[in-house]
């Protein structure tokens, strides 16, 4: 990724919608890190893998939800 070679970081806030599966269906950028390709990574990730427990309702039924997220990115070495 570019942003390990330039050793660029920040952090990104992000909005997520989960089905009743757990599985990511939406991924909205609040905050950018200010760096083009961590925003645009970070929703990409997260949809391509991301795996939440679903929400339940007052009686155990699964629901659909909303999950807010910070993601910091930075180099590690």
């Amino acid at each position: 990724m570019r942003a390990v070679l330039d050793d660029q970081s920040g952090t990104t806030d992000v909005i997520l919608l989960i089905d009743e599966s757990g599985a990511v269906k939406d991924c909205t950028l609040t905050s950018t890190s200010g760096v083009a390709v961590l925003d645009s990574r970070t929703c990409g990730m997260i949809l391509s893998g991301g795996k939440f427990a679903p929400a339940t309702l007052g009686d155990g039924q699964p629901a659909k939800s909303v999950y807010e997220q910070r993601i910091t990115w930075r180099i590690v070495g």
